[in-house]
C-alpha cells in the first residue's frame, strides 16, 4: 500500500534527510502553472532549446525572489518546469538530425509556453501572472507576453485525466519532448564511498523507470508533508516501486523513437547533448494499488515533467487513463 500523509503510522519517527528533499518544509504546498503566449517583436534566432528564452523572460521580469532562486538553482528534482516554446503542437528545439539549421521565430508569430512550479503560497500563480505580462527585452530580442491561464492546485487534488472515475487499467504516456531517463534511478541505496554508478541513458520507457522517476520527483519536490511510501524505508522506496511496476505493468502498444537534443556548447566549445525517447506508449496496469499510486505520481509529472533536464523543457509528458479496447482489460477500482 502507499500512504500520503504528514504522519505515517508505519514510520512514526521517520524524518527524511534534508539534503534529499527539494522542498525543505513541512508547510502546505501548492502546484502552480502558467500558460503563456510569447510573441517575438522582430525575427529572432532562437537558442537550441527555446526554453532558454522563456527562462530569460522570467529573469527579465520582476518575479518574486523565490521564483528567481528556483530558475537559477542547479539541483536534481527541483520543483520547476520551464517548457520549450511551441508552435502549435511542435516544440522548438534543435536535434542532431537538424544540425546546421537554426531555429527561427518570425516577428508577430505567437508561440506558446508554460511554467510550472511548487510554492508555499496559494496566490503564487496570480502573483507571477501579475508581473509577467507586457513587453520584455531578452538576450534573443524583444518579446510581448500574455498570460493566458494561471492555475493552482494542492497535491491532494492531483489525479490523471480518465474517462471513468479513477484508473481504468490502461495508461497512456505521451512525450512531447525527449524524456531523458537513466538507470541510476533504479539503485536502491547510496553506493559505498568510492563506488561509481554509470549514468546510462535508457531509450525505452520501461514501467520501472517511469514509476521510479515519478516517485522520486513527488517525494523530493513536495517534501515530508506529502511523502508517499511503498512498504520499505525511504531510500529503498523508488527501487521497490520500480520492481512493483515491472511485475504489475506491461506494454500494450507504442510509437517511440530516440532523439538527441542539442543543449548548447560547453566552456570548451564542444556541443552539449541530451539523448532520450519521444512518442507515446500504452501500458496495462494490473495492480489496483499501483494504479492508484500512479494516478497521483504521474499527475505531478504532467505538470513538472518526467526525467532529467525538466528545467529546460525536456520530459514534457502527458499521461492519462484511457478506455480499454476490450473486456479483457478491466478497470482497477
Amino acid at each position: 500500500m502507499f500512504i500520503c500523509a504528514q504522519y505515517s503510522s508505519v514510520y512514526p519517527s521517520w524524518v527524511p534527510p534534508a539534503e534529499v528533499l527539494g522542498v525543505l518544509s513541512d508547510e502546505a504546498l501548492y502546484i502552480g502553472e502558467l500558460r503563456l503566449r510569447v510573441t517575438p517583436l522582430r525575427d529572432t534566432v532562437l537558442p537550441p532549446v527555446s526554453s532558454k528564452l522563456v527562462k530569460s523572460l522570467l529573469l527579465a521580469s520582476p518575479v518574486p525572489g523565490w521564483m528567481r532562486e528556483l530558475v537559477e538553482a542547479r539541483r536534481g528534482y527541483k520543483p520547476l518546469f520551464v517548457s520549450m516554446l511551441y508552435r502549435g503542437r511542435r516544440a522548438l528545439y534543435s536535434a542532431t538530425t537538424q544540425a546546421g539549421r537554426p531555429l527561427v521565430a518570425r516577428a508577430g508569430q505567437p508561440l506558446e509556453a508554460r511554467v510550472a512550479f511548487v510554492a508555499h503560497d496559494a496566490s503564487a500563480a496570480w502573483e507571477l501572472a501579475a508581473v509577467l505580462g507586457g513587453r520584455r527585452e531578452t538576450p534573443y530580442g524583444p518579446v510581448e507576453t500574455v498570460v493566458e491561464e494561471a492555475r493552482i492546485q494542492t497535491p491532494e487534488q492531483l489525479r490523471l485525466p480518465s474517462p471513468a472515475d479513477g484508473p481504468t487499467g490502461v495508461l497512456r504516456v505521451e512525450a512531447r519532448t525527449p524524456v531523458v531517463l537513466t538507470s541510476k534511478v533504479l539503485v536502491a541505496t547510496e553506493p559505498p564511498p568510492g563506488a561509481r554508478i554509470p549514468r546510462l541513458h535508457r531509450l525505452l520507457p520501461s514501467p520501472g523507470l517511469v514509476a521510479a522517476y515519478a516517485f522520486r520527483l513527488w517525494n523530493r519536490a513536495l517534501g515530508p508533508r506529502y511523502a508517499v511510501y511503498w512498504r520499505d524505508a525511504w531510500n529503498h522506496d523508488a527501487a521497490m516501486v520500480a520492481r512493483a511496476a515491472e511485475v504489475y505493468m506491461a506494454e500494450i502498444d507504442y510509437q517511440l523513437h530516440p532523439e538527441t537534443v542539442v543543449i548548447g556548447r560547453g566552456a570548451s566549445g564542444r556541443l552539449r547533448l541530451a539523448r532520450g525517447w519521444r512518442g507515446w506508449i500504452t501500458y496495462r496496469v494490473a495492480g489496483p494499488r499501483l494504479a492508484r499510486l500512479l494516478d497521483r505520481l504521474l499527475a505531478l509529472t504532467n505538470t513538472l515533467g518526467l526525467g532529467r533536464s525538466r528545467g529546460i523543457g525536456l520530459g514534457d509528458t502527458h499521461a492519462q487513463w484511457i478506455q480499454p479496447k476490450n473486456n479483457k482489460t478491466k478497470p482497477n477500482q
